[in-house]
This record gives C-alpha cells, structure tokens and sequence, in this order.
C-alpha cells in the first residue's frame, strides 16, 4: 500500500498514531529518488517532521504492514546490505531501478 506522504515539498498525509514503529518512504531528495527507512522505532508524525527536515521534495509511504520492516538494497558490487534486520522468506515492496 502506498500513498502520498510529501507532495513538492508539502505534507499530503495527516494521520495521528500512538504506536511507534519503523516507516519506509520512497523519496525525491536533492533531486535524486532514494528509498528512507527509520533506523529506530518512531511515532508517525516524528517520521514526517525528519522528513521535512532532510528537505525531502516528494514522498510515498510505504507501508509494510506490522512485522514487515525487513530492509535492504545490493551495492555497486552487487552485495546485500540490510538496512532493517527482520529476515523474512517474502515481502510487499519491490522497488527495481535500472538503467
């Protein structure tokens, strides 16, 4: 499930939570698309006030589920690099770039 978190530069998302958790956000930051997960567990609205503080210009939500929040990309040399360690055999979200 994704939906729009920051629209240029404006929150499109208003949504008040009590429970903290891990968010994950498809982004556009300084021009570039990158993908920005919580490193620590966080209330919602916490999530969104680093996004605006990062500058973040255009942003989904991507909403795992709760136990969802495994994480991680391949480098350059085409090794994995986990992000958010809660290994599981399948996921929601898969985001390819290619060139």
């Amino acid at each position: 499930m994704q939906l729009g978190l920051i629209r240029d530069g404006k929150p499109v998302m208003d949504i008040s939570r009590a429970r903290v958790r891990c968010y994950r956000t498809l982004a556009e930051l300084n021009g570039s698309l990158c993908v920005i997960d919580s490193v620590n567990m966080l209330r919602f609205e916490t999530f969104m006030e680093e996004l605006q503080r990062l500058g973040v210009t255009n942003a989904l939500y991507m909403d795992m589920g709760a136990g969802w929040n495994y994480s991680w990309y391949r480098n350059a040399n085409d090794r994995v690099v986990t992000l958010f360690g809660l290994p599981v055999p399948w996921s929601h979200n898969w985001i390819v770039f290619r060139k």
